[in-house]
């Protein structure tokens, strides 16, 4: 599996639960996938606060359909990303240190090798996305 490309999808729920779901899920997916423990840990730290702000900011509305979770491995990186029904960009904030949160896109950015977000719909949601590298394969180079 190392040098294929797969995408797996998830659906979640618009309850707190979803994220604890969602890393669950995603801790399986990767494993399944030999994606190294320290490149899968960063990933559910991301998956974390990708589907926290999807529940706090965009699935407020009771007709929301919740978030989608997309994980894809290819050669050189892991893709996470969460789609959701609200066409506000994200917002990187530099919060106060005394201030409890604000901080989740700085993670995802720190753990990222790139990160950032599109609007694959012309009329609804965005896609909020984080590219996590994974170490060379020796055996690709033969």
């Amino acid at each position: 599996m190392r040098n294929a490309s797969s995408t797996r999808h998830m659906e979640l729920p618009c309850e707190p639960s979803a994220v604890q779901w969602a890393r669950v899920q995603a801790q399986d997916v990767l494993k399944g996938w030999e994606v190294p423990a320290e490149t899968t840990e960063d990933a559910l730290l991301v998956i974390s606060e990708l589907v926290t702000n999807c529940l706090r900011h965009a699935a407020t509305s009771p007709m929301s359909p919740g978030c989608l979770l997309s994980l894809r491995r290819l050669p050189d990186h892991v893709l996470v990303c969460v789609y959701d029904d609200d066409r506000r960009p994200p917002v990187l904030r530099h919060p106060a240190e005394d201030e409890p949160g604000g901080r989740g896109l700085q993670l995802v950015a720190g753990l990222s090798r790139r990160w950032g977000y599109s609007y694959p719909a012309p009329t609804s949601g965005k896609a909020v996305w984080a590219q996590l590298p994974l170490p060379a394969n020796p055996e690709a180079r033969a």
